[in-house]
């Protein structure tokens, strides 16, 4: 008996050190919420502009999903239901919403969910002059 309970106190009193794996978990954590959060940051802080080619998405609605493309004259995009609608100069997320306050506004939909992301990003492009290693 005597051995039986000296063994049974030594293996409860026996604790694995976790401090290399708890910060390895750790640090891992942090580095994917970085990596996830920056994309999302990138295209919210995006300004549209003429040119730009958008993705509309209206959720349970594909009629009225759409891809368009920025007018250079007036910065508005022609939307199913809405007509002309300006939205250069506004966050991607911005425009969603703008364009979900117009659908519910005219009564086109109760609660419309939009989501508009960015296809081809055309409006602010930073010229290079001088001698470039892979030109276009």
């Amino acid at each position: 008996m005597n051995n039986r309970e000296n063994l049974y106190e030594r293996t409860l009193m026996i604790k694995p050190d976790k401090t290399p794996l708890n910060a390895g978990l750790w640090l891992l954590s942090l580095l994917l919420i970085c990596l996830a959060s920056f994309p999302a940051f990138a295209e919210n802080e995006y300004l549209l502009g003429g040119g730009d080619t958008v993705n509309i998405t209206v959720y349970d609605q594909p009629d009225l999903s759409t891809e368009a493309r920025i007018s250079q004259d007036d910065g508005a995009i022609t939307y199913p239901l809405l007509g002309n609608v300006t939205i250069a100069g506004l966050t991607p997320e911005a425009a969603g919403k703008k364009i979900a306050g117009l659908l519910k506004a005219k009564g086109i939909l109760k609660f419309p969910e939009v989501t508009l992301s960015v296809k081809d990003y055309v409006s602010q492009t930073i010229p290079v002059m001088g001698q470039v290693n892979r030109p276009g």
